[in-house]
């Protein structure tokens, strides 16, 4: 009789644990993912000319700054060759933002 209530609570103990681990995997992963849903809200294009090459960029992010950074490094990634060319794009390109609405 004592053995049988010791697997007993042996076997509660692991849906527990089971429980518990299922728990500390998903509410981190849940609270990133509606940390990333809930944060990007402002979508803007952006139009890059550098060197006489011009590359058009949509990207997203919590403020027109952000948005407008992250556009200009993705346009800059595709028109210059090589990381010293590419931070001198993100400086000293000409572009333009615009912020879509949708």
């Amino acid at each position: 009789m004592y053995e049988e209530k010791q697997q007993r609570l042996r076997k509660r103990n692991r849906w527990l644990q089971a429980a518990l681990l299922l728990l500390a995997v998903m509410l981190p992963v849940g609270f990133m993912t509606y940390n990333v849903v809930t944060t990007q809200t402002i979508k803007c294009k952006v139009c890059v000319t550098y060197k006489g090459r011009q590359q058009c960029k949509e990207a997203t992010g919590p403020a027109i700054k952000e948005c407008s950074v992250t556009a200009i490094d993705n346009a800059c990634a595709f028109i210059a060759s090589g990381m010293t060319e590419v931070m001198a794009c993100t400086t000293e390109a000409q572009y333009d933002v615009k912020q879509i609405v949708d």
